[in-house]
């Protein structure tokens, strides 16, 4: 299985900048298919246009404009491209950028589709700050990034911290998994907003 060094991606990059411990790329994808291989660092790609398909241990990804993934570090993954133009941006993330900022790379785990507009967002203001001459885009590009961190350390906490009424819900839907029940009338039992519980749940 390849193993894809520093700043290394598959396709025609046309555009790469080094900051202290990034290295960002904006690479055409020119594979039609990529196999099994991973890269030595943490990073992301948002697709700015076309589409693929990608997989991992655990899922595949139909990929389309706008999608954000998240790839954590010797993490293997496969690409499949169909034949239309396709271009996706990199953040590569070295081990020095997450000393610097007093963060383990280890914060956030697994290869996983980003679907948060936010975090959209926030990667996509990355981008357009790669496209300005300003002498302070690295500083504005770490504080994008390590809202993007805090915000995916966020999430993970809040994963795992369920609220109680998550295992009484679970215990009243495999109790009465016959009846046919209404949000409103959970929400009721719950003692839960109906919006709330449609939300969280």
């Amino acid at each position: 299985m390849k193993n894809l060094r520093h700043g290394e991606f598959f396709g025609q990059t046309h555009k790469t900048l080094h900051f202290d411990g990034l290295t960002i790329t904006d690479t055409e994808y020119t594979h039609p298919f990529v196999d099994w291989h991973y890269h030595e660092n943490p990073y992301f790609t948002f697709l700015l246009q076309g589409n693929m398909t990608e997989g991992n241990k655990k899922e595949i990804y139909d990929c389309s404009a706008g999608t954000l993934l998240y790839h954590h570090w010797e993490d293997a993954h496969y690409n499949i491209k169909p034949d239309i133009f396709t271009r996706g941006f990199h953040i590569e993330i070295t081990e020095k950028w997450f000393e610097k900022f007093q963060l383990s790379k280890d914060n956030v785990e697994g290869s996983f589709n980003i679907r948060i507009p936010d975090l959209k967002l926030l990667t996509y203001q990355i981008f357009k700050e790669t496209k300005l001459n300003d002498i302070s885009v690295e500083l504005t590009i770490n504080q994008l990034l390590l809202n993007i961190f805090s915000q995916l350390s966020h999430q993970k906490d809040h994963s795992q911290k369920k609220p109680i009424w998550v295992k009484h819900i679970d215990e009243i839907l495999h109790e009465r998994f016959t009846e046919k029940l209404s949000l409103t009338e959970l929400s009721k039992v719950l003692n839960i907003h109906p919006m709330h519980l449609s939300r969280d749940f």
